[in-house]
Formats: C-alpha cells, structure tokens, sequence
C-alpha cells in the first residue's frame, strides 16, 4: 500500500495519470486476521485505501474481491490481471530430462503456514502407511521452504513409513529441475476468509511443469477454478481426506503404468503467459496516455 500512497502524492503534485497495482488486498488482507488492528488504525487504513481507489485513473488487481466495499465504485475503472508464468521457463524446462524416480515422489516448494494445514494430505498419508505399507514404501514426500514447525511434527508422526525431507529453499532454477522431474505436486491454500481469492506464483510454475497438481484448499476459490479450468490436477477441501486419498492413488498407480493422467488445456494456459498478460496492461497504459 506505500508505493500506492506515494503515487497519489505525485500523481497530484505532477498532474500524471495513475494506474494502482495491487498484487494483494489492503485492509482485508489475511494477516489481519491473526492480528488485528486497533479500531483507531483500521479506521486510518480504511480511509487511505478508499482515497487511493477513488483517485487512481485506473486500478489493476490480480483477482475480484480484493475490495468488497469498494466493487461497485471501481467496476468502470478496474481491471484484473492475475499472476502468469514467464515463458523462459518453459524453454528452460525443455532440456531437462525428466528421469524416473526411485520412488514415486510428492513434492512441495515454499511455506506452510498454519493456516494453510493440510490436514486432509497429512491423514492420507497415516492411511497408505497402515494400510499399505508397501506402498508407502515406494512413496517418497519433499518439501522444500519453510514449514510450521507444528505441521512438520504432523507430518513426520504420521508418515513414519513413507521416506520423508524437509529442505530449505532452494534456487528458483533448481526448484524448476525438480518440478519438473515430480510425479505430484502439492498445493495449498490457506483457510482465511479471503483466501479463496488467493493465487499464489507457484500455482503457475507447476502449471507449465506438465505434473499433477494435488491442491487442497477452497474449492470455490480462485486457485481451485484455474486447476480445472487448466487441467492440471484436483481440489479438494482441507478436511476430504477420502477425496485426496483417492486422488493420490488415481495418479501413483498412473505413473506405475507411465500414463499421462491429464491433458492439460493449453489454450486456458496460455491465458497466463506473462506475454499475454503484458498486452494488456500496455492497453491499459495506452488508454491512460492517449
């Protein structure tokens, strides 16, 4: 919200159009949530989001519903252009020779917090130990970034059986080799009130990987409707703990036979190819200058 604050100030000073991007809400934000505001520094936070929508010539934002209470005053002059994928990675993806894993291998890269609880995944995977326990032998989980400590121990007690690291981050070029060579992707999505708005980069990045995509979250929410809009894998709530069980089996015994579980919707994906997306925010810049 400063650098927006600090082009209100020189949109007025200079005379200049404005276009405000907001990559993520203001005032509903989700880290609100947990720590809320004093009623004094909402009502501020709330008065320079409504001044900064209503004097913005034009307002870009990566998804509706950023600013409920503002919807209907900004519909004229909104537009949404949600995060996308740079085609270079794809090039870059191209001479990476996907190998076969020992073992079928579950991936996750960057954080999980403790409102993105993956408490559905997690009970799968105490399942395929008890009651497959040879399968959990040829299961291997990753996870790469930073984890709630409280998840970690979840996740550690309850897949004793299945070969399980945590790493910390690693090089964006290094994390786009071993999405590649994943047999399943794993994505979550947090559970506050506005996070079903929420469409994290690395939803793109496992878009153009070519891997299924096992997302637990929301299932009204955007993530959720770019998955199957796109084809790339499954939702499913945090609690379905059936769904995903069944889910991660449908694709293990895929990969066993070497079968592409999905055909992806190229057409949908190109939707988010930063070239495209670029386009028409030049439109928009156009339209302010012309």
């Amino acid at each position: 919200p400063t650098t927006n604050l600090i082009a209100k100030k020189l949109a007025e000073w200079s005379g200049l159009p404005w276009l405000a991007d907001f990559r993520d809400p203001w005032t509903n934000i989700y880290y609100y949530d947990d720590n809320p505001q004093s009623p004094r520094a909402r009502k501020k936070n709330k008065q320079l989001e409504a001044e900064t929508l209503q004097k913005a010539d034009h307002i870009t934002l990566v998804n509706h519903g950023f600013f409920p209470e503002h919807e209907k005053d900004i519909a004229d002059k909104s537009t949404v252009i949600p995060n996308g994928f740079d085609p270079d990675h794809i090039v870059q993806n191209d001479s990476i020779s996907a190998e076969k894993n020992e073992k079928f291998t579950i991936r996750y890269f960057g954080s999980l917090k403790a409102n993105q609880h993956p408490a559905a995944f997690i009970e799968a995977l105490e399942i395929i130990g008890k009651k497959n326990p040879a399968q959990a032998r040829d299961i291997s989980f990753e996870f790469y970034g930073n984890i709630d400590p409280n998840i970690m121990k979840e996740i550690e007690t309850a897949s004793k059986k299945i070969e399980t690291t945590f790493s910390g981050y690693i090089s964006h070029d290094k994390m786009m080799d071993l999405v590649t060579t994943t047999d399943l992707l794993l994505l979550t999505i947090g559970r506050t009130k506005n996070s079903k708005f929420g469409l994290s980069t690395k939803v793109f990045e496992y878009m153009i990987s070519g891997k299924p995509v096992l997302g637990i979250g929301p299932v009204d929410g955007s993530a959720a409707e770019l998955v199957q809009n796109t084809n790339i894998g499954r939702f499913f709530d945090h609690e379905d703990t059936e769904g995903v069980m069944a889910f991660i089996q449908q694709v293990y015994f895929s990969a066993k036979k070497n079968e592409p579980l999905f055909l992806s919707n190229q057409e949908a994906i190109d939707q988010y190819n930063f070239r495209r997306l670029t386009e028409n925010l030049a439109t928009i810049m156009d339209s302010l200058i012309s």
